[in-house]
């Protein structure tokens, strides 16, 4: 492999300047690079800017409101419904770590002209600055947060003694009257 030294700046509150080898670019930056190049070459062009608003629209709301529509098929749908929501989230979180980010997070950048992302605002509470790391490392928490209650909620549902479909229906009742 060719080990040509580039100048990179890293991105930091000081801008540095520092030698790496071609070796040293991550793995996922190419990947999402390759989505990046195959969106710039083949689908944008073909767009108005109209239709990129309103694709790009359309993916940042089903983006923003998937988590929750996940979270109501594992409360509240049967178990194979359940089981196929279990695969979708893995394979979505997988998908997350071999990108190294969102592909959908890509498209929306793509389309919409902005870098606005869902973490912000919860970076933002937490008093961390707005950048790739930090979306990454908290989208890992809340990922792994996220699949562990789900799965609890599964084992719940169809392993446990106990009927949990029930308790969360008269608990839903109960908040709503």
């Amino acid at each position: 492999m060719n080990n040509e030294k580039k100048t990179v700046k890293k991105r930091s509150s000081k801008l540095k300047t520092y030698n790496v080898s071609k070796e040293d670019i991550t793995i996922g930056k190419a990947r999402r690079n390759i989505v990046k190049e195959i969106l710039d070459k083949k689908i944008l062009p073909v767009l108005s800017e109209n239709e990129k608003l309103l694709i790009g629209t359309w993916i940042r709301s089903f983006h923003f409101m998937a988590p929750f529509g996940l979270m109501a098929i594992y409360l509240f749908f049967p178990k194979h419904l359940v089981t196929i929501g279990i695969i979708v989230i893995l394979l979505i979180t997988s998908s997350f770590i071999y990108f190294r980010g969102c592909v959908l997070s890509v498209l929306e950048e793509r389309l919409l002209g902005n870098d606005i992302n869902i973490i912000d605002g919860l970076l933002l509470l937490l008093n961390k600055e707005i950048n790739g790391k930090n979306r990454y490392q908290i989208s890992m928490i809340i990922a792994v947060t996220f699949i562990t209650f789900n799965i609890s909620v599964y084992y719940c549902r169809f392993y446990s003694s106990t009927n949990f479909s029930e308790k969360v229906i008269e608990l839903v009742k109960l908040l709503l009257s």
